[in-house]
């Protein structure tokens, strides 16, 4: 019984230890943080998505033309030169004429003269044909008198002219050999400019006395041939009235006079072919555009083997691109296009096409060229474009940026905010922009899609949004805290 006794006791001791040690004050809540992601959200818009075919050209004018003269010589005048504007019409350049003018003033001293043969040789037909008289006799006579004074006074003219001709050369030769000494010694700086110009102008002054006088010899001697030829022709007429007229020389009269009327045919021809070449040395613009090349100088020859000018009209451009054959069945001539200029910031302007070819290239493609408006100028020849041609359209497609659509193997999704949590959704998507994409289906354009922050998220994740379509959100707390419940107090107290 004592035994007993004293092992409750023992017992209550032990429970009594035990209870003081489990009393405990209340203490501080244990405080757990729960991560909250910062997400900016936008709005799906809608509108209409292209998916295109995108090829790369370069930027050539719509018309180009090589300007070319239709007669040789020294240009004599240049009015433009590379960049400049042209009008339809405009006067490029001129080409010096004098040479062809004086060709024209012998031809027609020829015209004349065979003017003449042709009068003679019907006069002479008519008197081979019995219409002779003595009056007749008598005035041919005078006729040949008065050619055969024609003919001296020629001659002596001729002769003075020649005598010019000779002076002219030898003060001519005087001037240059004058000048070139100058010359060397104004590049050795001997000399002044001044001396130089006086030099230079009594040059330019022998030049055109001595060109006067050789025209006057060249006139000189196209009068004398003329005398002579009248001469002639005044000593057969009066032969012929002279010594009768036979059938024979009817004959010989019919065909002189058909070979004048023939070598007056071939002088008019040359002086008409003379005229022309008169209006084409000056040279104008076929279209209104801008001198993109110029190879013409004042005061040189005209080059044969390099175009005078040529001319772009740039108010138009065209953009030709080689585009593969599983593409060509898609587009139609009239077509509106899209094409990018990366110079221009990317500036996206619109084009039509303007042809399709129906022949292949080499490599299988075929050529394509895209028509743009370029009144504003902006466009230059040699500018690099991307042409885009429309594959497939979604009118009234929901659009959200690329980088909002997820992918999971063959699956995609996104997420949308609810109730401050991201909400994974599976999406279908459409046409890929590249930095736009359509969702078919998953999204309504009232959503908040996250557009940034998303590739980390998780379903049902906590979050903060930073940014609503743009606009930036201000928050002071990016973290949200939860407190644990107090523990309980032991009801045992020690004593």
């Amino acid at each position: 019984m004592k035994k007993k006794c004293m092992l409750a006791v023992g017992m209550l001791l032990v429970l009594s230890m035990l209870s003081g040690c489990g009393a405990k004050k209340d203490g501080p809540m244990d405080q757990v943080q729960e991560k909250v992601s910062n997400v900016e959200v936008e709005n799906p818009q809608t509108g209409t998505m292209k998916d295109e075919y995108k090829y790369s050209g370069t930027i050539e004018p719509k018309d180009t033309v090589d300007v070319t003269a239709s007669m040789t010589g020294t240009v004599k005048a240049v009015n433009f030169k590379e960049g400049d504007k042209v009008n339809k019409g405009d006067v490029l350049f001129t080409i010096d004429t004098k040479d062809l003018e004086n060709t024209i003033k012998t031809n027609k001293a020829s015209l004349a003269s065979a003017d003449a043969s042709i009068q003679s040789a019907k006069t002479n037909l008519e008197l081979a044909n019995g219409a002779t008289m003595q009056t007749q006799i008598e005035n041919a006579k005078n006729a040949v008198t008065n050619a055969k004074n024609s003919v001296a006074t020629a001659q002596t003219s001729l002769d003075t002219a020649g005598v010019s001709v000779n002076n002219a050369k030898t003060t001519l030769d005087d001037k240059q050999n004058t000048y070139n000494i100058n010359k060397q010694l104004f590049d050795a700086g001997g000399l002044s400019k001044q001396a130089l110009d006086d030099s230079q102008t009594a040059l330019t002054a022998a030049q055109n006395a001595y060109t006067q006088a050789v025209n006057s010899k060249q006139q000189a001697e196209v009068s004398l041939s003329q005398a002579k030829s009248s001469l002639e022709n005044a000593q057969k007429s009066y032969d012929i009235l002279v010594n009768q007229t036979s059938k024979e020389n009817v004959t010989k009269a019919q065909d002189s006079l058909n070979t004048a009327q023939a070598s007056r045919k071939t002088v008019q021809a040359q002086i008409e072919a003379s005229e022309s070449k008169l209006s084409v040395a000056v040279v104008k613009s076929p279209i209104s555009g801008t001198v993109s090349e110029c190879n013409v100088t004042a005061g040189a020859q005209l080059l044969t083997a390099k175009t005078p000018f040529t001319i772009v009209d740039l108010n138009t451009v065209d953009v030709q691109v080689n585009v593969s054959e599983d593409v060509v069945p898609n587009l139609k001539v009239g077509d509106s296009v899209q094409i990018t200029i990366p110079t221009l910031s990317n500036q996206a302007v619109t084009g039509h096409i303007s042809e399709i070819s129906d022949v292949s290239n080499a490599d299988g493609t075929f050529k394509v060229k895209v028509e743009m408006s370029n009144t504003d100028g902006k466009l230059k020849a040699g500018m690099f474009a991307e042409v885009n041609f429309a594959k497939s359209t979604s009118d009234g497609a929901v659009i959200v940026p690329r980088d909002a659509v997820l992918r999971d193997g063959d699956d995609y999704y996104a997420f949308v905010i609810e109730d401050g949590k991201a909400k994974k959704v599976d999406v279908t998507i459409g046409i890929d922009a590249g930095e736009t994409i359509e969702v078919k289906s998953g999204i309504k354009t009232s959503d908040k899609v996250v557009t940034k922050g998303q590739t980390y998220l998780d379903d049902g994740a906590k979050v903060k949004v930073v940014s609503d379509n743009g606009t930036e959100i201000t928050e002071a707390t990016t973290e949200a805290t939860t407190e644990n419940p107090k523990a309980k107090k032991s009801k045992g107290e020690n004593k």
